[in-house]
């Protein structure tokens, strides 16, 4: 692993490099777009391991922090959903760099996801796009991590605590959540890719209306995987799914050549 920092000096981004561990080199980097910053933790074990599982197949890998996030610059005000997105495109150019080659694919997870299906909307050429438990509707993911937030709170002693500017003990400001609420099918169907996956532990009624969408405009192969992983809690179960890791790293190798 390579920590660096990339980009403009006023939105410096972190990042984490791994170059191949394969005598295979391939010729795709892989960029890896975290969730928002409520589930970075719970899922930073899972994108290590995922980058791992990328390097080993020979692809060069780049895992960073958005803007205001981590160890990026900037403060969590100034976050948005546009700037996350551009965020995404630069780290795009920066793997682009490190791997010598224009041939990039992305994989998003949750928020991420999303991001990554915006990003790529007329912005920089992507081979495959791996929608990974993909956030479709805004709304309903902010009211689920909501949900998730009380139900830590009635565990608390003192649940009148948390400000109506953070969410589940991160701050979480107006513009970034009116921002997050906004995204919608017609927002992620409009993403540009060669290849788009889609994997999830379950079949969900958001996913199935996406990849409708994206089968309608034509022109893009369009894959849908559900890969069913034993786990008494489900949300850890998605957060932390081996199985889904493996599959994503085998989907790449496929036509990662």
């Amino acid at each position: 692993m390579q920590p660096l920092f990339f980009g403009s000096t006023a939105t410096r981004l972190y990042g984490v490099h791994h170059p191949p561990q394969s005598p295979l080199r391939r010729d795709v980097g892989v960029l890896l777009c975290p969730p928002a910053v409520q589930e970075y933790n719970r899922t930073h074990w899972a994108f290590r391991k995922l980058a791992s599982l990328l390097a080993r197949e020979g692809f060069h890998v780049l895992r960073f922090d958005y803007f205001g996030s981590g160890d990026s610059a900037g403060e969590p005000e100034q976050a948005s959903v546009e700037r996350w997105c551009a965020d995404i495109r630069e780290a795009v150019c920066e793997l682009q760099e490190l791997a010598e080659t224009r041939r990039v694919s992305v994989v998003g997870f949750r928020l991420g996801a999303a991001l990554a299906a915006m990003a790529t909307r007329g912005g920089p050429a992507v081979r495959d796009l791996v929608l990974w438990e993909p956030a479709v509707s805004g709304r309903l993911h902010v009211r689920e991590l909501r949900e998730i937030q009380r139900a830590k709170l009635r565990l608390t002693t003192n649940p009148a605590r948390t400000g109506s500017g953070e969410l589940l003990g991160y701050a979480f400001p107006s513009v970034l959540c009116a921002g997050i609420e906004r995204i919608d099918v017609d927002q992620l169907a409009g993403c540009d890719a060669e290849r788009i996956l889609l994997f999830a532990t379950e079949r969900r009624t958001e996913h199935l209306a996406l990849c409708a969408r994206l089968r309608e405009r034509g022109g893009v192969a369009v894959r849908h995987e559900t890969v069913r992983e034993d786990a008494s809690d489900r949300l850890d179960g998605v957060l932390l799914s081996t199985r889904v890791q493996q599959a994503i790293a085998a989907a790449l190798a496929e036509t990662g050549r």
